[in-house]
């Protein structure tokens, strides 16, 4: 067993049975143990540890940090069925709208099915001294359950919340507002789960890692900086997530997107120097971007844009790691872009079009029935 040079909290273990190489993953969050990966490897583990620490009897994982794992196991004699595994924060999210309802019981949570309201979201403009200092801290503690369950399963949350969180150290009462529309849109939302399929036996490509990037120059009016957003698949399942104000005021929309690519790649290089530090032989990854000139100055080899020489040379990392062949990159036309709902406020058909591409619905309500009641709004 082995420390993984790029997670120091994971161990990785591989072992040869009956010629063919196996391998144990083991994921460490401070004192909670995650294996997983081959069954001999597993039980070997689980009968090893105990040995050395205290621990509860091993089982399968049923709940891990808040996160429901519910595992489908397709039987034998039945080909056509792909083995599954699902995770949810229903009950959790029940306890997080109970929480806000607590926070702001003279407003009511209905469902919405847009994530921020349509007016942009600006900055306080009156003076701190004049903050309940309790209304910062109801904020704040709203904001970070949001931010755990957004980290976990729930993807589309990413830009509300990271949208809010800007504002935590001084919120208004827009801003306030602005939660209780989005733990409307949670509520809405609160049945999908994040699904990994086994690969069909008919995938050309099993175990390929796809990402999305996107970016929406000078999005943020009052600052006129850009947001970056990005999704990464793996097996067409989502393993990873982000969106991110850009640390610099871009020039062009060929600049917001190309910060976007830089962003994304160390994230793309960052999951392939995993995946071979684990043993496995990855396949070399896709990312889809958006905006043809960003993908030309990755992939020319040269300065074709004027406006690329003002560029931090940091930036053109992305060119080099292109040139080293550690990713491919080709376009995507703009409404197909899945990272789009990661950098903006979508209309509901859009929000819901894309979020199809990594949440699917699930069929527990036991949590969330206290709000059935509430009307729907957009």
């Amino acid at each position: 067993m082995k420390r993984v040079e790029s997670d120091p909290h994971m161990f990785v273990a591989t072992k040869v049975i009956n010629r063919e190489k196996k391998t144990l993953i083991i994921p460490i969050y401070v004192d909670d143990l995650f294996p997983f990966g081959n069954k001999v490897l597993t039980d070997n583990f689980e009968a090893f540890i105990p040995n050395y620490f205290e621990t509860t009897p091993p089982c399968d994982a049923h709940y891990f940090l808040g996160i429901r794992v519910t595992r489908s196991r397709a039987p034998l004699s039945d080909t056509t069925i792909r083995p599954y595994i699902s995770l949810d924060q229903i009950t959790f999210i029940g306890k997080v709208l109970t929480s806000i309802k607590e926070f702001y019981p003279e407003h009511k949570i209905t469902n919405r099915r847009t994530v921020l309201p349509a007016a942009p979201i600006e900055p306080n403009t009156q003076p701190k001294m004049f903050t309940d200092p309790k209304h910062v801290r109801r904020f704040q503690s709203a904001v970070g359950q949001l931010m755990y369950i957004m980290l976990a399963t729930q993807p589309d949350l990413t830009y509300p919340v990271g949208m809010l969180a800007r504002h935590a150290s001084h919120p208004s009462p827009d801003h306030e507002k602005a939660l209780l529309h989005l733990a409307g849109y949670l509520r809405h939302t609160a049945e999908r789960a994040l699904v990994y399929r086994e690969p069909a036996k008919s995938q050309e490509k099993p175990g390929l890692v796809e990402a999305w990037t996107d970016a929406d120059w000078a999005g943020e009016e009052h600052s006129a900086r850009s947001t970056s957003g990005m999704i990464i698949y793996k097996n067409n399942s989502a393993i990873t997530w982000g969106s991110k104000r850009q640390g610099i005021v871009s020039r062009s929309t060929m600049e917001s997107e190309y910060i976007a690519l830089f962003t994304t790649t160390n994230h793309i290089v960052l999951i392939f120097a995993l995946e071979t530090q684990f043993g496995l032989e990855p396949l070399r990854p896709y990312i889809w971007c958006d905006n043809q000139a960003a993908i030309s100055i990755a992939t020319s080899g040269g300065m074709n844009f004027k406006c690329s020489r003002f560029m931090n040379i940091k930036y053109h990392w992305v060119r080099k790691a292109y040139e080293g062949k550690e990713f491919y990159i080709n376009y995507v036309e703009s409404e197909s872009n899945v990272a789009d709902l990661f950098t903006k406020r979508l209309p509901p058909n859009t929000l819901k079009y894309l979020r199809s591409y990594f949440m699917e619905d699930y069929f527990a309500r036991d949590s969330v029935k206290e709000y059935e009641d509430s009307e729907e709004e957009d």
